[in-house]
């Protein structure tokens, strides 16, 4: 195993892979919330290859799609 990979775990808890994409998917949250961008440019923004693979990775972390993430935070805000 790279030694990057084991310090991360063990700092982390995660590959560095795992890492990246909770970085990547903690910021798409930030700007979802933030900004009235696109999904499609907050995903671009975010280094994702697609919307399409965005939103499967995002739902796979926080249990929604961008979409749905955006209404329910807008939704308790007003």
């Amino acid at each position: 195993e790279p030694q990057l990979e084991r310090r991360m775990r063990k700092v982390f808890g995660l590959t560095a892979t795992q890492y990246i994409l909770r970085v990547r998917v903690d910021t798409a949250t930030k700007l979802l919330i933030d900004t009235d961008e696109p999904i499609a440019s907050i995903a671009a923004m975010c280094g994702f290859y697609d919307q399409p693979n965005f939103t499967r990775q995002f739902a796979r972390l926080t249990n929604a799609t961008p979409a749905q993430f955006r209404s329910e935070h807008r939704r308790r805000a007003n």
